[in-house]
């Protein structure tokens, strides 16, 4: 309705590098991905958001990092518009930041950094790896298959792109409940992988950047049942555990009440 494939069409003709492909139903991202690395006849594959803006020198930036040797992946820096006090902007804005200096001295330091913002990155052809179509985070999947490979992935904060930053605490919790689903069936896929290179860095990276923060929810559950256990079953400092419990109980409702401020604004 926006006129988009006539506008791509008029391109392709002015640029005759320029090779739209249209697609006549839903295909979802993975397999659209999927379809276009396999009819791209280029060594370099840059994939990338609709809603990602470019600046002048993140695609000479991205080919530049690749180009090095033994490097497989090279991720950009994620800048963000639409920041406003309220809703969850700030907050999300904040933890991607940190995120990004996470990732960048992981590829500093071994070349192991743990994921892509899927917004924008590269990735050489020869070791793009078709993303199974029932899987729900691709670029997770495609920066491992580099590392099992035995290249590295890296971030290059010189390749900026800008995006708008999530401000929808309902939006993006749901955002977050696929991502997560997404993440536990890259567990299980690369589990071996991660079990065979444990004592490694992409071991060390994978268990501490990635399993730790997977898990951390449930082995919550399981630390409050346990808390619950001592507290009715033991005399000893009985009084002492049935604070902690409480304290836990308080906090958990605070944050609900927060939650349900939130999504009703």
């Amino acid at each position: 309705s926006d006129a988009t494939n006539e506008i791509l069409n008029r391109l392709a003709l002015k640029y005759p590098k320029l090779h739209p492909v249209f697609f006549n139903e839903r295909n979802g991202k993975i397999k659209i991905i999927n379809q276009l690395a396999e009819k791209a006849n280029a060594p370099i594959l840059i994939i990338t958001d609709a809603n990602v803006i470019f600046d002048k020198n993140t695609i000479s930036e991205l080919c530049s990092s690749i180009a090095a040797d033994r490097v497989g992946l090279v991720d950009t820096r994620m800048m963000h518009s639409g920041i406003t006090n309220d809703g969850i902007s700030q907050q999300e804005n904040f933890y991607i930041s940190n995120e990004v200096k996470i990732k960048y001295y992981e590829g500093q330091l071994w070349g192991t950094m743990m994921g892509p913002f899927g917004g924008c990155y590269t990735v050489k052809k020869t070791l793009f790896k078709p993303v199974p179509e029932n899987f729900l985070v691709d670029d997770f999947f495609i920066n491992m298959q580099v590392l099992v490979e035995g290249y590295k992935a890296i971030n290059n904060p010189q390749a900026i792109v800008i995006e708008d930053v999530s401000n929808n605490l309902k939006h993006e919790f749901k955002r977050k409940i696929r991502i997560a689903t997404g993440d536990f069936q890259n567990f299980w896929h690369f589990l071996p992988f991660t079990l065979k290179n444990l004592f490694k860095p992409v071991g060390f990276c994978f268990v501490s950047h990635k399993i730790l923060r997977w898990f951390t929810p449930i082995l919550l559950i399981f630390a409050f049942i346990a808390l619950t256990w001592i507290s009715f079953s033991t005399d000893a400092h009985i009084y002492f555990y049935l604070w902690l419990m409480g304290l836990a109980i308080f906090f958990w409702c605070l944050q609900n009440v927060f939650y349900q401020l939130s999504t009703s604004i």
